[in-house]
């Protein structure tokens, strides 16, 4: 209970040796979520920040999946945003910053067994992320880019083509994300997972102890 997990999460859990690769999803987990780019187009549009999250939401999986040009979805979104300044690159890039307490899990995880990132990204972010130093800079074993794949979590076939890249068994995975559908569809591929609560993400990190893949 002092750890914040429950009997039955400890009865349930895989043993280390059973955990063989980790994927970490970056929004939310290694950096911080959109909500900061939000709170900035909040400044600027007419729409509350509910509505603006609604209308970003309901197309992001476009430029995501590299089914639109980004050029295409700032035009689209300065329509329906009312905001003619709107660029997701700026806005993303300028209030992005890194979720150390993750971050530090992966570095710890990665000594001992492979990791790598799952993420929906715009194509060339994650990149730009380790370049500016703002992803953690280790040894990445799989880079599951979404918009490199042309599919989103919690689509299959993402999923599939992870399981490909980390060359190892469906069950011996574990993966961290802070979005259930994202992890409903992992545990429906035979991975394991853990819920990460994104400002409060200890339980997060005391289940992963719990699995022996932190000293």
């Amino acid at each position: 209970k002092g750890l914040g997990v429950s009997m039955e999460d400890l009865l349930s859990m895989p043993m280390a040796s059973d955990i063989k690769f980790f994927f970490c999803d970056m929004n939310g987990v290694l950096v911080t979520p959109r909500e900061g780019a939000i709170a900035e187009i909040a400044k600027h549009s007419e729409l509350n920040v509910n509505r603006i999250e609604s209308v970003l939401m309901r197309h992001m999986d476009l430029i995501d999946g590299n089914q639109m040009s980004l050029g295409d979805f700032n035009k689209l979104m300065q329509k329906e945003l009312k905001w003619y300044g709107f660029d997701w690159h700026k806005l993303y890039m300028d209030n992005v910053q890194p979720l150390k307490p993750m971050q530090e899990v992966l570095k710890q995880v990665s000594k001992s067994i492979p990791v790598g990132i799952l993420s929906n990204t715009v194509k060339g972010y994650i990149k730009e992320l380790r370049a500016n130093k703002v992803l953690p800079e280790i040894s990445y074993a799989a880079i599951i880019d979404s918009s490199e794949i042309g599919a989103v979590k919690p689509d299959p076939k993402i999923y599939r083509e992870a399981i490909k890249k980390a060359g190892v068994k469906p069950e011996e995975i574990l993966f961290a994300d802070d979005r259930q559908p994202n992890l409903v569809a992992a545990r429906e591929q035979g991975w394991k997972t853990v819920l990460v609560d994104t400002f409060r993400p200890e339980r997060a990190i005391d289940r992963i102890k719990q699995l022996g893949l932190l000293k």
